[in-house]
């Protein structure tokens, strides 16, 4: 389960666990999520891994404090992430939202990030929305952003999820505040990744359930190694904890060039 609706970092902190010189992860929540929800994961890497979980800007323990809630702002924050662990080379690893935030981060990074893995990242063919489309998607969180985010979670989570699972991913969710979900969420809907994926020097691999959108699973497929967990909800980072960790080893094991176990 989430421990609890409030992410466990406090504003201006980056949690960190596990010893320098090991593999860093950096791992990287969604849209009005915070790092708590990769509780199962850090547990599971820490003491083979120095695992790194910060807080978006606007999002659990972060400060509501910025001047555009964006991929773009959200990007330039985890780069000052990667900076103040001065780790020599980072896998990213990004979820929903997250996911677009890492990859616009390894085009920055370039050599100094070792992999990008994002999770469940193409629910729709981003890069490719007309307009009339993206405001048809924001229009039930502009009229409820509360309701319209509880729905959501109730339509995207896989169908054998405990509802005590899909309640506390809902409760923290709703607790975001619309001044910085709405914005983030356009900005989402109006991504293009393809200029990102072209500056990637890293390899990129995409760990994907049954959301993906087949336009972008067909337009991305050179540019990504897909992992697929049949049957998994949006969030199989807490939906599927076990199932996630065993295929999150393979793809370190793969990135690394070694055995995780």
């Amino acid at each position: 389960m989430i421990a609890g609706t409030q992410a466990p970092s406090a504003p201006g902190s980056v949690p960190i666990a596990g010893p320098q010189g090991r593999p860093c992860v950096v791992l990287v929540h969604g849209w009005c999520c915070h790092s708590g929800f990769w509780q199962h994961q850090v547990r599971h890497l820490v003491g083979r891994y120095r695992v790194v979980t910060p807080d978006l800007p606007g999002h659990g323990g972060s400060p509501v404090s910025c001047e555009s809630w964006n991929i773009e702002s959200f990007r330039d924050t985890l780069l000052a992430v990667v900076e103040q662990i001065g780790a020599d080379g980072v896998t990213l690893v990004g979820h929903s939202l997250g996911a677009a935030v890492v990859l616009e981060t390894a085009a920055r990074l370039e050599e100094r990030a070792d992999a990008v893995l994002m999770v469940e990242p193409f629910p729709y063919d981003y890069g490719h929305l007309r307009s009339r489309y993206v405001r048809e998607l924001m229009a039930p969180f502009q009229r409820d952003f509360p309701g319209a985010l509880r729905k959501m979670v109730y339509n995207i989570t896989a169908g054998d999820t405990p509802r005590r699972i899909i309640q506390k991913i809902a409760g923290v969710m709703v607790q975001a505040p619309a001044d910085v979900g709405l914005p983030a969420f356009e900005s989402l809907l109006r991504w293009n990744p393809e200029p990102a994926f072209g500056k990637t020097v890293a390899p990129v691999h995409c760990l994907v359930g049954s959301r993906y959108d087949p336009r972008a699973r067909e337009r991305y497929a050179g540019s990504l190694r897909e992992w697929c967990i049949e049957g998994a909800g949006h969030f199989p980072m807490i939906e599927d904890p076990g199932r996630f960790n065993r295929l999150l080893d393979e793809v370190l094991t793969v990135v690394n060039g070694k055995d995780s176990g």
